[in-house]
């Protein structure tokens, strides 16, 4: 393993980082509908689970106790892949979950979404503005509103 693959594995993850640092929108739902998606919330419900601010967390979104560790694994597996650290026929401990368990994460998922936007749990942290979307943008350009 060189340092160069390693750097190659982990470069989108130090690029997600710098973008999270300079605050940049890295939601593509939020940017191009101006609407949050179903994932919405989560790095910031993270980040507030990483600094022991549990009830923030919850606000942010309240599935973060299950995503975040599968994210986590997912994206850092597949840098660890990247890098040449592990083999992608390695033990994968999420590979060996049934399809019902994913099926009813999807499910959950967008069930609180909907629940979120519809105004329960809390409502959503993030305001529904299709105006301030890309697309809302090119709508006014290209109609003149």
């Amino acid at each position: 393993m060189s340092w160069r693959r390693l750097l190659q594995g982990f470069a989108p993850l130090l690029v997600l980082g710098g973008l999270f640092l300079l605050d940049f929108p890295l939601c593509p739902s939020r940017w191009l509908f101006g609407a949050p998606c179903p994932g919405c919330g989560l790095t910031r419900a993270t980040v507030a689970l990483l600094t022991g601010d549990f009830s923030q967390a919850m606000v942010f979104h309240p599935l973060v106790p299950l995503l975040t560790p599968i994210v986590v694994w997912m994206v850092f597996r597949t840098a660890l892949v990247s890098a040449g650290v592990l083999r992608s026929d390695s033990y994968d401990p999420l590979a060996r979950l049934p399809k019902w368990f994913w099926v009813g994460v999807l499910l959950l998922l967008v069930g609180v979404w909907v629940a979120r936007l519809l105004g329960a749990l809390g409502g959503h942290p993030d305001p529904v503005d299709p105006a301030n979307g890309l697309l809302g943008h090119v709508y006014r350009l290209v109609f003149g509103l």
